[in-house]
């Protein structure tokens, strides 16, 4: 499995051309049935490893591509009867490779419009718990993490946009030169991580794009629906 799955990645990154390390690729759709149901296996065993409320969501996106100059795999799931994209609603996406490790996710949920941010010890507290428990190896080379503001576009039923505000911890891998991060939703459950990412100290915010995002989308034409 892990040979296909790295070939198959493979060819999808030459017949795109490649990426820059600092920026999202374009997305490949087309995957053989064999190829998506291996995949949505392991999206469907990070969705129930990762949530709790979202393990009844449907799939209604996927894509391989690449981030940060690596392979990945993404899976997007909404509440069903969901049959495409409802950009800015309810979801749960997530991002692996081609060994299936954990390369980012993503939870939306508009409820959380309006709701105060935790504060810094409860970020920090609860995004160093799930690192331990998901991505341990991050934590060999970092140094002390900064706590910043997170917030996303939502909109719940096809309503108007609303800011939707997360407490983010990011760490900085000292070795490899990149940053990790975790954002911590109102309610102290996990909105969001990402590795590897490119970070633009100057402007202390990520220096490159990522699909994992409803605004990267939106840009590049996936509409979805109303």
């Amino acid at each position: 499995m892990r040979k296909q799955a790295g070939f198959v990645l493979l060819l999808a990154w030459l017949l795109l051309g490649g990426a820059c390390a600092q920026a999202a690729g374009a997305l490949h759709t087309e995957m053989s049935d064999a190829q998506y149901n291996a995949y949505l296996g392991q999206a469907q065993m990070w969705r129930d490893r990762l949530t709790a409320e979202e393990r009844k969501f449907v799939p209604v996106f996927s894509a391989t591509g690449v981030l940060h100059g690596g392979f990945v795999i993404l899976f997007r799931f909404e509440p069903a009867p969901a049959e495409g994209l409802h950009l800015y609603g309810r979801h749960f996406s997530v991002l692996f490779d081609s060994y299936s490790d954990l390369i980012g996710m993503v939870r939306i949920k508009p409820e959380w419009a309006g709701m105060r941010r935790v504060d810094e010890q409860t970020a920090a507290e609860r995004s160093a718990a799930f690192v331990w428990n998901y991505a341990p190896e991050l934590f060999r080379y970092v140094q002390s993490p900064d706590v910043l503001e997170f917030e996303v576009q939502a909109r719940r039923n096809g309503g108007d946009p609303v800011q939707v505000g997360g407490t983010l911890v990011k760490y900085t891998d000292t070795k490899r030169g990149t940053a990790f991060f975790v954002a911590v939703a109102p309610d102290r459950s996990i909105m969001a991580f990402e590795r590897n990412v490119v970070w633009d100290t100057a402007k202390n915010r990520r220096a490159c794009e990522s699909f994992l995002y409803d605004d990267w989308l939106a840009r590049h034409g996936y509409r979805g629906q109303e």
